[in-house]
């Protein structure tokens, strides 16, 4: 073995949840690799989110921001990679500082250095043990000036750092003191730490007390002469350092930075790089952008002309749409921009750079032809977070005048299957197959007894629970749907046996059977003792297919049939809590004898829940925390430990029956709740776990204590009963729509197979998807702004596709959002009731199929505490315990620290909103539109139409900009009828003047009446022949530029009367067309005619005409 894996094979496993919040939130995480230098190991940072994602090396360092990540990149890196990488590190940044007293802990014989101890009881904040043989201690604080960062205390090293250095993070408490999960406020602790420290160097008597146990040598250990040279040689930052057998693996990056923030980029470039990092070349991409090359060619240029060409091809690039400028723009925000080579001129021109050349010849070298080069004076849109920033009162003067009519800004996207033709029958047909498809699968995966838990993933919409419904017809079949409506809405299941509960209609014991169910019993007796069966009981006598519910999957009868399937699957639906208190835990002890071990149990329980809510305060605590306690209370009680009482549990069916029969079935009766078994299988499959060691684990059980009252929690995952009582066990298949394998395996508890078939929506659907994340929280908060917003927007897009509100009045726009939220909006868009639903609540409805129109607003999430609660549930055979907390990323957007979580999070909310968006079955029915305002994907129904900016809303939903351009036009086309009717000739200044606009709106106006006037004159008055001219301009006023009035040339002959610049020639009523403008007044486009009414003037010939004093030679002898 060698030195590194010798290291490696010694560390210690980090304990994340140990780890405070300050350390793990936000952007500021590395992971470190060891690294062999000379006789000893180093620990090098290295960039986190380069390894996690595209599985390269690259280092970091503590000065770059660029190159930290965030806690759960840092995590998915260590775990993904712990035959390299040593841990994970989180740079002093904000406040942050750490102590470090170095080989402070004896490697024999584990004992803390007496000195270390010293320090240790200073300080009372987070502090942990280091990888090593040291500790770490981290207050809040800042270094006290003139102090130094490395002393050496009683035969000790102490390093003291708080900005511009790295520290590795364990989460290991020290021995002998207590845990504080935290940074505390130090900074008084620290100048006394340093007056120390000073002052014992100054008066240094040679006395050593080192653990190492050697003899002094010229006044110091050997020890103490050790770490001299290690600063000696950490000094020497200038020589390169030696690389170790893992790090010869390392790319070193090239780059020195991207020029452009990632998160600085626009909207729309940002969505390029999400589409291609999702792809299936992600990789590639990724690798090409933190500056690698995955041809491994050690060749930049080449790696450069690869980046290029993906990101032509992200930006939808063609000979007749050069996106060029935004290419460059992403280009710059890699890891593969170098100033010093990027930006260079090239030497054949000099006015292009070599990135804009490299794209032109990528470009020609894409299409196969000769492309004209875009002109690099070209003014391009300002780069985020580049530049200088315009002062105030120069920003007009810098700014472009002309002003956008409406700032709505939507990038279309276009696909193969939007060029097919659409036939109804043939689309149901193809529809059908793949739902027959699915079928076929399912028959034979039952047919052979398959051991796996069969998935198929096929789209909503597409007929599969019809089909399998047929499939019922074939096969006795159990079919599990979590809800009634659903089995009402599908042909296929309305003709199958329908499991229905206990009702009016079928059992006169009905409420009965309803009181003794709730309190955990079996209720077969309350049946039983009818006179006559009752249909309730009936129902599960009958032979063939059956429709059940959620909660019989755990019963007998699910058994008998030979297949199951799972319709809709949803996880929070397949994961159960039950909560209990204090007094209901108190009132179940009492059916048991005080000395029965029953009772001994739960008394445990009670003064664990006591002693929670009393002593360690609000919060939520879970699998040791909660055990640890409950085997003290068991201890002090009766000397027994928690494994040992629920050996004796084992024998006690009060224990283990977690379905007993009633003692009396009398109505009148009372009967103890049946809490015991829970609580006991609970504790029982967490035991093993909690022996294994002192780290904590990810449990079902939690505690949580608010104002002084605590509540148990147990969550358990609900069992698929598929064994018959003759022991055979029956195949199970399963229907989700955005079937995750990842997290079905975790469900499930074994491998599972998952089979998907896709289907292309119709050529004619539309989606337009506004990424906006319109939070629950905000939407429903009293103020009502952003709802009101929202609403705004709603309307905005509902005058586009709905301008008559034809579509709303007749039911055919819907709308899913929060509960709470969908009658305001459906009130405000004037929608008729039965047109809405709430998320959470629409899986597998056809309650919305007939809408065209279907509005999904929101972004629907779970509760952190409930995504906590789940995610340990999922993961509860993960080794590495789930963390709590939340943090930001780049894009300022709320993430969980655990990736697990996040990712978790994420599929719950895709899942959820693509059941949703499908609701009015567009890929059923060609022309759905869905409009979507949410922060997710949605499977199966590509975004066709991305708004990146919406403009400026009315109440009424109207565009603000439109408006006011519609009021100005009015005002101007009043003015321009005046000024006509006064005889007055028609000119931009004019016009504006007498409007009292500005002059760009009075000349954008005028442009486009003329352009109107002149075509209502051609559809009058179309010409007889091709070259058909009309103008009375002189043939050689029209050869000679330089006869223009505005234009200062003192050559032009007196004689001949102003004209037009070179151009296309004016008419009767339209004035030319020309390519220069005038030089006084800079328009092209402003022509008046002369007194004469036969020459078109410029403009400003009048100007010429009432200021004679201001009139030149060429003026005077123009106007005689």
């Amino acid at each position: 073995m060698d030195i590194i894996s010798d290291y490696l094979s010694h560390l210690q496993v980090p304990q994340y949840h140990n780890i405070p919040f300050e350390l793990k939130s936000g952007r500021q995480n590395v992971i470190w690799i060891p690294e062999e230098r000379g006789d000893k190991v180093a620990k090098t940072p290295f960039n986190a989110r380069a390894l996690a994602e595209s599985k390269k090396y690259f280092k970091a360092s503590a000065t770059d921001k660029r190159s930290w990540s965030t806690f759960p990149q840092a995590v998915k890196a260590y775990e993904e990679n712990k035959n390299i990488v040593g841990g994970i590190g989180c740079v002093l940044t904000c406040g942050k500082m750490q102590i470090d007293l170095d080989h402070s802990i004896n490697r024999e014989t584990q004992e803390l250095h007496p000195a270390a101890r010293e320090i240790l009881a200073m300080f009372n904040t987070n502090r942990e043990l280091s990888p090593g043989d040291g500790v770490h201690i981290f207050p809040k604080a800042h270094l006290p000036e003139g102090a130094k960062n490395v002393y050496y205390y009683k035969g000790i090293k102490v390093e003291i750092y708080d900005t511009g250095r790295y520290t590795t993070i364990t989460g290991i408490p020290v021995p002998g003191f207590p845990h504080i999960p935290e940074l505390r406020d130090q900074q008084s602790e620290v100048n006394a730490l340093v007056e120390l420290l000073s002052s014992w160097e100054n008066e240094n008597t040679g006395v050593c007390v080192c653990v190492c146990g050697s003899e002094h040598q010229g006044g110091q250990c050997v020890c103490q002469q050790a770490l001299a040279r290690d600063v000696a040689q950490q000094e020497k930052r200038h020589k390169p350092l030696r690389k170790s057998s893992q790090a010869n693996q390392v790319q070193q990056p090239q780059a020195v930075g991207p020029k452009i923030r990632e998160e600085d980029l626009p909207q729309g470039d940002q969505l390029v790089l999400d589409k291609a990092r999702s792809a299936r070349n992600a990789a590639t991409f990724v690798d090409l952008w933190y500056g690698g090359d995955p041809k491994g060619r050690n060749d930049l240029h080449a790696a450069d002309w690869d980046l290029i060409l993906l990101l032509l091809y992200w930006t939808s690039d063609s000979p007749n749409h050069d996106t060029s400028r935004q290419v460059e723009r992403i280009f710059q925000a890699s890891h593969r921009y170098r100033p010093g080579k990027t930006d260079r001129p090239t030497a054949k021109s000099g006015r292009y750079t070599y990135l804009q050349m490299s794209i032109y010849n990528a470009r020609c070298k894409r299409y196969g032809v000769p492309l004209a080069l875009p002109d690099p004076e070209d003014p391009q849109p300002p780069q985020p977070g580049g530049g200088q920033p315009i002062p105030k009162g120069k920003r007009q003067a810098e700014e472009p005048k002309t002003r956008s009519r409406s700032s709505y800004q939507v990038i279309r996207y276009a696909y193969d299957w939007m060029k097919r033709d659409f036939d109804q029958v043939q689309w149901n047909a193809g529809l059908y197959a793949l739902a027959e498809q699915a079928k076929l699968d399912t028959a034979t995966h039952f047919e052979e007894g398959g051991r796996q838990l069969r998935v198929t993933a096929l789209p909503p919409g597409t007929g599969k629970s019809h089909a399998f419904g047929e499939l019922c017809d074939d096969m006795n079949l159990a079919v599990i749907v979590p809800r009634h409506e659903l089995i009402a809405s599908v042909p296929g299941y309305k003709k199958q046996r329908h499991i229905k509960t206990a009702s009016e209609h079928n059992c006169s014991s009905h409420e009965h059977h309803h009181r003794i169910a709730a309190l955990g019993y079996n209720t077969l007796p309350v049946h039983q003792d009818h006179d006559q069966p009752c249909d309730y009981l009936l129902q599960y006598k009958e032979q063939g297919s059956a429709m059940y519910q959620i909660a019989h999957s755990e019963t007998c009868y699910i058994g008998e049939h030979d297949g199951i399937i799972i319709d809709e699957w949803n996880l929070p639906d397949w994961l159960h809590e039950k909560t209990y208190s204090v007094e209901r835990l108190a009132k179940a002890a009492h059916q048991f004898a005080v000395e029965a071990p029953a009772s001994r149990f739960l008394v445990a329980w009670q003064a664990t829940l006591t002693d929670l809510a009393h002593e360690y305060g609000p919060g939520s605590y879970q699998g040791r925390t909660v055990l640890d306690l409950l085997n003290k209370h068991l201890w002090k009680n009766g000397r027994e430990t928690l494994d040992q009482i629920l050996g004796t549990l084992e024998h006690d069916y009060h224990a283990y029956d977690d379905h007993p029969w009633p003692a009396s079935i009398d109505a009148g009766s009372e009967l103890p709740e049946v809490l015991l078994p829970h609580i006991y299988y609970a504790a029982l499959k967490e035991l093993a776990r909690w022996q294994r060691g002192s780290q904590d684990y990810n449990s079902c059980i939690r505690v949580v204590v608010e104002k002084k009252q605590a509540l148990l929690y147990i969550t358990t995952t609900r069992a698929i009963n598929a064994t018959s009582k003759e022991g055979v066990r029956h195949a199970i298949a399963l229907a989700d729509a955005t079937a995750h394998k990842g997290i079905l395996a975790n469900w499930y508890g074994a491998e599972v197979e998952v089979k998907r078939l896709a289907q292309d929506p119709p050529p004619h659907m539309k989606h337009i998807h506004l990424a906006e994340r319109c939070a629950k929280k905000s939407m429903q908060a009293k103020h009502g702004r952003d709802q009101a917003g929202t609403i705004r927007k709603l309307k905005y897009f509902l005058k586009r596709f709905d301008p008559t509100g034809e579509k709303a009045r007749s039911g055919k726009i819907g709308i899913i959002t929060y509960m709470g939220n969908e009658e305001a909006i459906r009130l405000a868009l004037d929608i008729p009731e039965g047109r809405t639903g709430h998320f959470w609540a629409m899986r597998g409805s056809n309650l919305l199929e007939a809408c065209e129109i279907l509005l999904i607003v929101g972004t629907p999430t779970l509760a952190p505490e409930t995504m906590y609660r789940l995610a340990r549930t999922v993961y509860r055979d993960d080794p590495q315990p789930i963390i709590e907390g939340s943090g930001k990323d780049e894009v300022e957007r709320h993430r969980y620290l655990d990736y697990r979580v996040q990712e978790l999070s994420d599929y719950l909310t895709s899942a959820e909103l693509t059941q949703c968006a499908h609701r009015h079955r567009p890929l059923r029915y060609d022309g759905r539109l869905t409009i979507s305002l949410c922060d997710s994907d949605l499977d199966y129904l590509p975004v066709t139409h991305f708004v990146s900016q919406m403009p400026r809303l009315t109440e009424d939903g109207e565009d603000a900009a439109e408006i006011k351009e519609a009021e100005d036009y009015a005002r101007l086309d009043q003015a321009r009828r005046q000024l006509e009717a006064q005889g007055i000739p028609l000119g931009v200044h004019r016009l504006g003047r007498a409007a009292g606009l500005k002059t760009d709106t009075a000349g954008r106006y005028l442009k486009e009446w003329r352009a109107a006037q002149a075509e209502a004159e051609q559809q009058a008055h179309p010409p007889t022949h091709q070259h058909q001219c009309s103008h009375t301009v002189p043939e050689t006023a029209m050869m000679d530029n330089n006869s223009n009035v505005g234009y200062e040339n003192t050559s032009v002959s007196s004689e001949l009367p102003p004209s037009a610049p070179r151009g296309r020639p004016g008419t009767a009523t339209t004035p030319p067309e020309c390519e220069q403008p005038c030089i006084r007044c800079g328009h092209v486009d402003d022509w008046v005619k002369d007194p004469s009414g036969q020459t078109w003037l410029c403009s400003c010939y009048y100007w010429w005409y009432e200021h004679p004093e201001r009139r030149g030679p060429q003026q005077v002898a123009m106007f005689g």
